[in-house]
Order: C-alpha cells, then structure tokens, then sequence
C-alpha cells in the first residue's frame, strides 16, 4: 500500500513511466523464468533437431533458420514499437492537439472520438508501412513472396482500413460502456468482444476472405470424393471445400478452417494442390477437421475473449489504483488506456498461445487416428520445406507467442505415432 500511496501522489506522466518500469521488469523476470524452466525442452530439441536431419533438406533448413530469426525480429520490433508511439503521442502532447482539433471538426462526441482516433492512427501507418516494405524484400530473398509492388500496396491499404474501422468501432463501444457504465464496462465489454469476434467469424468467409483471395468451389474428382467421404464419416454436413489463390502471393502452402455454422469452409491453397499428393492433402484435411471436430473455433474465440476480458480489468483496478481522481472515458487519455491494455494483454499472451498449442496438438492427433500416420508426417516435412519454417524456434519465442507447436516436435511425433501403428519398435539414438 504505500508504493500505492506514493503513486496517487504523483503526477499522470511519472505515473506511466512507473508502468513502464513495472512492465520492462515483469519481461525481464519473466524470461528469466522461461530460461530456468524450458532447457528440458531446449534439449530435446536439439536431440530431436538431430534425430530428423536425414529426412528434412538441411539448405532449406539454414533458409529456415534465417528467415526465423528475421520473423521473430519483426514480431517484437512491432511489440515495442506501439507502446513507443503512443508514448510518443501522450508525452508530446499531441493526444491534447489531436482533441482540440476533432472538436473543432465536429461537435458530435462519436465523431469526435473517430477523428481522434484517426489522427493516432494515420501517422502510425506511415511509420509501419516502410517496415511492412522492408519485411516483403527480405521475403523475396527467401523465394517466397511472389506479389507486384501494386498488388502488395493494395493489400496494404485494405487491411489498413479494416483494421482502422474495426478499432474505430471498438473504441466507441469501450468509451460508451465507459461512460455509462462505469464499474462493470470491462465485463460488459468482454461480453460484447465475444459476440463481436463470434460475428466476424460467420462473414470471414464471405465478406472480408474474398477482398484478398479469391475462393472457388474445389472442382469434382477424386481428391474432392476423398475428403467428402471423411467428412461424412465424421457427421460433418455444413462444410463446402473451397480453394483459394494463395499462389498470386506467395509460394507457401496452406490449410485452414474459417467461418462459423453455415458459413464453415475448408479451405485449401493452390500451392498446395499443386504440390502435395492427394493421401497427403486428405491427411491436412483431417487436421483441420479436428479442429472442427473438437470445436476449436467456438474454444478459441472463448479464450480470446477471456484473455480480452482479463486485460479490461487489469486496466480498470490499474487505473483505479494510479488515477482514481480521472475519469477513464477522457478521451486525451486514450494513449494510456492503450499502454494499459498493451501491458495487460502481453501478461495472458502465454497462456492464450499455451491453449492454442493444446488444440493443435489434440488436431494432429486427430489426423493421425484418421488418415495414414507416415503420409501425415511426410506432409509436415514437405510443408516445412516449402514454407521454410524453422524445426525448432528458441524456446522462450514459442511458449510465449507461439500458436502452433514446432513443426519438428509434431514430425516426431508423427513418425513415433507411425511406428506404433505398424508395431515397429523405436529406436533411441544416442546423443
């Protein structure tokens, strides 16, 4: 209580900084922590690394490496650079400018905030977008980005303007339960990102997927006979199988499962159909499935939801505890609800991606069961190399942010499960 007492009496800027302090410490114990806790894991990848050599193209593997390196540079170059920029936008007295100027814009208080918001914003897009440029280049020198500088821009643009007009909306909606609300805005709040994520989740398929691909139904034949009759061994009706133009961009391959209810699609890369054997693409199929199966999206928007939720009451009792004199719904203190919900979201993000690999694992589990276990593992591999995606990241990148465990683990994996279902036994390699 008395570091709470010395806080209260300080004012807004030192008080944020005291934050910041608090959070860079929180890091730095915190990964101190995932050092001492993960060197079992840290060597039995590298055991398993080794074990798995034979099978994965080493030069791809050293591609996939560099490019790791070079994604996960990006990933936290961007975690600081928000909490910078707003930081920069609170310190400088920009927020109080930007207020001024959107009520001389407009006297309705919803418009206002959008003007607002609109002016931190568009300066950040200038500054992400040479970033955004600079990691498209390093793409190309790995062979993998394949758009022209226009089409890049155009997607640039469009999902900028999403993103903005998603913020906008949420952002009304937090200062509206704000104001009218005031004890329980972030539960309401919670409520409401759930019914708002499920929404967007039924008309990804149809309104938002196509502005960036283009899907088609996939066209009868065998492939199309194989994955129908997996489908209605499951019970599994709503689910149109589509694919999707991913080639234009890039020369990865991909599957994935969208949408909710009737809006469900599987859907499939070209690069992946031109790639891949029909008994291997039925096998990522069936991953996907899984998830299906298992109600992993329905799951997942509950954990995002929850992560959300625990984040709005960190910043409602922090807020409490340094401001308790300043409304939060003051709209020039936007950058510092920001900040708190920044800080607040990177606590649970382990946790989030910690459930998240759960799932995977239980979908890998399932395509084993349902398809052949070796054609499931050569499927890993040969996605690992046209991806080039690293066999096993560092330790500290995957529990803390990774969604999906490493790929090298669920080859083993598979593989193990493989000899197992052929009652081979397994062979321990020494070192």
């Amino acid at each position: 209580m008395k570091h709470v007492a010395i806080l209260i009496g300080q004012r807004d800027d030192v008080k944020l900084l005291t934050v910041i302090t608090a959070d860079v410490t929180i890091f730095l114990c915190t990964t101190g922590a995932i050092g001492s806790v993960t060197t079992h894991f840290q060597r039995t990848g590298r055991a398993m690394s080794t074990a798995i050599t034979a099978i994965i193209e080493q030069d791809k593997q050293d591609l996939a490496r560099q490019r790791g390196r070079q994604q996960r540079f990006f990933i936290w170059l961007e975690f600081v650079l928000a909490p910078l920029w707003l930081l920069f936008f609170w310190f400088s007295a920009l927020s109080g400018r930007a207020v001024t100027l959107a009520v001389a814009i407009t006297p309705y208080c919803a418009f206002r905030l959008a003007v607002y918001l609109l002016l931190l914003i568009f300066p950040a897009w200038l500054l992400e977008w040479p970033l955004a440029y600079w990691e498209r280049r390093l793409q190309q020198r790995f062979n993998l980005d394949r758009q022209t500088i226009l089409a890049w821009a155009g997607d640039q643009i469009k999902s900028s303007i999403l993103i903005a007009l998603l913020l906008i909306v949420l952002v009304e909606i937090l200062y509206f339960l704000l104001q009218h609300s005031p004890i329980w805005w972030w539960l309401w709040g919670t409520m409401i990102f759930f019914l708002l994520t499920s929404f967007l989740a039924v008309i990804l398929p149809a309104m938002i997927f196509p502005l960036f691909f283009r899907l088609t139904p996939l066209a009868e034949g065998s492939l199309r006979a194989r994955i129908e009759r997996l489908l209605a061994e499951k019970g599994i009706q709503q689910a149109g199988i589509f694919q999707f133009d991913l080639g234009r961009r890039t020369s990865s391959a991909n599957a994935a499962l969208i949408g909710l209810g009737r809006s469900r699609r599987v859907i499939l890369a070209d690069t992946l159909l031109g790639a891949f054997s029909e008994e291997e693409i039925t096998s990522v199929v069936a991953h996907e499935l899984g998830h299906l199966v298992h109600h992993d999206m329905w799951r997942l928007l509950l954990i995002n939801s929850g992560q959300t939720g625990l984040a709005l009451l960190g910043m409602h009792i922090a807020w409490r505890l340094l401001w308790p004199t300043i409304s939060m719904s003051s709209m020039s203190r936007f950058p510092l609800l920001a900040l708190l919900y920044l800080f607040f979201s990177a606590m649970f993000m382990p946790i989030s991606a910690y459930l998240s690999r759960r799932q995977e694992w239980a979908a890998d589990n399932f395509a084993l069961t349902e398809s052949n276990p070796s054609t499931y593992a050569a499927a890993l591999i040969r996605l690992s190399n046209i991806n080039l995606a690293e066999l096993v990241p560092p330790e500290s990148y995957t529990l803390c942010a990774a969604s999906h465990p490493p790929i090298g683990l669920r080859i083993v994996h598979a593989e193990l499960f493989a000899k197992q279902d052929r009652h081979e036994p397994t062979v321990h390699h020494s070192g």
